[in-house]
């Protein structure tokens, strides 16, 4: 089990204190990997948006990334994979397609958000084929810097989508590193559920394996969206400069991710 960090603290205050959790657990990251990877400084966030929630049945519709150097977003971008005029070329039904998309755009608007990768919107874009070709460039020049990827819950859905569209439209069977994901996601989740000591990252265990066992962890009225529970916390529209209604476009998301990590990173410097 991870020890937490030396601190004016006690151990109940850590376990009581969401903040002083995800010190513990950041700093337990930072420490285990910050000789492998050029992490924190460097890293790129990544943000995905689908027509559902799986991997084997929708589509990655768009996606969004933030390269950060020396802790400042260089480049925020987001690539938009044309399905709509390109689909029936990869086997994709495109009625099917466009069913999943009003349902998204429903969902989204009975919960007061924006849907921006509509059946239009998706026109705008590219080739899915040479969409993906250049997200899976943008990976592995991460990994060739020795950089991490930022995610948000993205061990249990942005990686699950990303891989699948490799293999069935690029036809390559690509893995990613356990520890080359790093999961905001899972922190704020874990900082919150109520199992005591299991919400720290084992000390043997890898960022994937840490991600899956707390994104699978019962938690009833625990929340960690980006829009709502992150920005509540952390203030990060403010921060990013952007408006609620750019909620849920990919970019905007990398970029907000950007803020939540630079957060997080603060927490854990407070306690070393």
């Amino acid at each position: 089990m991870l020890a937490a960090p030396s601190c004016p603290n006690s151990v109940h205050t850590i376990f009581s204190d969401a903040d002083n959790l995800i010190a513990v657990m950041v700093n337990h990251w930072f420490k285990k990997f910050a000789a492998k990877h050029n992490f924190p400084n460097d890293y790129t966030t990544l943000d995905i948006e689908t027509s559902g929630f799986s991997p084997g049945r929708h589509l990655l519709c768009t996606y969004g990334y933030t390269i950060v150097r020396n802790r400042r977003p260089v480049e925020t971008r987001e690539v938009v994979l044309n399905w709509p005029d390109f689909g029936a070329q990869y086997g994709v039904d495109l009625d099917h397609l466009s069913d999943d998309l009003r349902a998204v755009e429903q969902a989204m608007t009975e919960k007061g958000q924006s849907m921006h990768h509509t059946w239009e919107y998706l026109k705008r874009g590219i080739d899915p084929g040479l969409a993906l070709d250049q997200l899976i460039n943008l990976i592995e020049a991460a990994e060739a810097r020795n950089e991490m990827l930022v995610t948000h819950n993205g061990w249990r859905f942005d990686i699950e989508f990303i891989r699948a569209h490799f293999h069935d439209y690029l036809k390559v069977r690509f893995t990613f590193e356990p520890n080359s994901v790093f999961d905001t996601g899972a922190m704020e989740k874990a900082s919150q559920i109520d199992i005591g000591a299991e919400a720290l990252p084992r000390a043997d265990e890898s960022m994937r394996d840490f991600s899956l066992r707390i994104a699978n962890a019962y938690a009833p009225g625990v929340y960690w969206a980006l829009d709502r529970h992150c920005d509540q916390r952390y203030g990060l529209f403010a921060a990013a400069g952007l408006t609620k209604e750019q909620a849920h476009n990919a970019a905007a998301d990398s970029l907000l991710l950007h803020h939540l990590f630079e957060a997080h990173r603060k927490l854990a410097e407070a306690v070393t």
